[in-house]
């Protein structure tokens, strides 16, 4: 009887051995890609459920056992629902956004650069960067702006160099830097990028760093929004925290920064409207915060 109980164990371990390969290659890889060109889009959003995800810097993710349907969304792309089972392959085509972004006439400027943002002040303060966080800093516009060029983007950067707390020892999180023209009705940062989708940073820099543009683009009256967006691949945790972050300074008047939670898949929310944000202001007897994110302009 012993011996006969021993064979059945055996049987079991090595049942267990034979299917433990199957269940993890079980999970489904798949690569977004461009529908007319075939190129592989970088750092695309999927969502599952109540769950969000980042793509590679090739477009691929390693889905969970769990997936049956999926969300594919990013800014210069068309929504995507797809359902798993109906697809053949690895790889999931998306169709670019078409979109008519207003002409302004460009005329000239002058020379010299100048920096305009809630950039100046050096505050001992600083905003932890999660997967999936987007900030975005209203600059309004003022008639000293007309005509002017935006030629960079500019952010002052913390490395939390201990990691103390809940943080993930990996490298860097990538940056996404984006400027993009006010919703005429929500006041929010809009659905469409004004430099193609964004510029990609992943630095190590610690304090003020400029981004340049491809192209240099003319102040808009609208006023514009400057946005930072952090990126790692895989699933977006609300409980890790990556560097870099963003440092904050405080105002004497209303905040002009956004947020927007992907891993809660919200919307855009004003720091204005924010409980986190409201009670964080009164601990430390600030009217308003704002994120240190501006432009460069001549």
């Amino acid at each position: 009887m012993a011996q006969h109980v021993l064979i059945i164990r055996r049987f079991i371990f090595l049942l267990c051995m034979v299917s433990a390969p199957s269940f993890a290659f079980a999970q489904k890889m798949i690569c977004v890609k461009e529908k007319d060109s075939g190129q592989p889009i970088p750092y695309a959003n999927i969502y599952m459920d109540d769950a969000a995800y980042y793509t590679d810097k090739d477009g691929a993710l390693e889905l969970p056992n769990k997936a049956s349907a999926i969300r594919i969304s990013h800014i210069c792309y068309v929504d995507t629902i797809l359902n798993l089972a109906e697809l053949k392959g690895n790889d999931v085509f998306i169709s670019p956004k078409t979109y008519q972004i207003p002409e302004i006439t460009i005329g000239k400027s002058s020379h010299g650069n100048r920096q305009i943002g809630p950039i100046w002040q050096k505050e001992r303060l600083y905003y932890g960067g999660r997967s999936g966080l987007l900030l975005g800093v209203f600059l309004p516009y003022q008639q000293e702006y007309e005509g002017k060029l935006v030629n960079s983007i500019v952010a002052d950067l913390y490395h939390n160099k201990k990691l103390v707390g809940n943080y993930d020892e990996i490298d860097n999180a990538v940056l996404r830097f984006d400027l993009r023209l006010p919703d005429a009705q929500t006041k929010a940062p809009s659905s469409t990028s004004l430099i193609g989708g964004g510029i990609f940073y992943d630095g190590k820099s610690d304090g003020s760093v400029a981004i340049p543009l491809e192209s240099p683009i003319v102040f808009p009256r609208t006023g514009l929004f400057v946005i930072v967006e952090w990126i790692v691949k895989g699933e977006c945790k609300e409980t890790v925290l990556y560097n870099p972050h963003i440092r904050m300074s405080k105002s004497k008047s209303q905040s002009v920064t956004w947020q927007k939670r992907i891993y809660r898949q919200e919307s855009w929310v004003d720091w204005n409207r924010d409980e986190a944000m409201q009670n964080l202001q009164s601990s430390i007897q600030a009217k308003a915060l704002n994120a240190n994110i501006g432009v460069r302009i001549y």
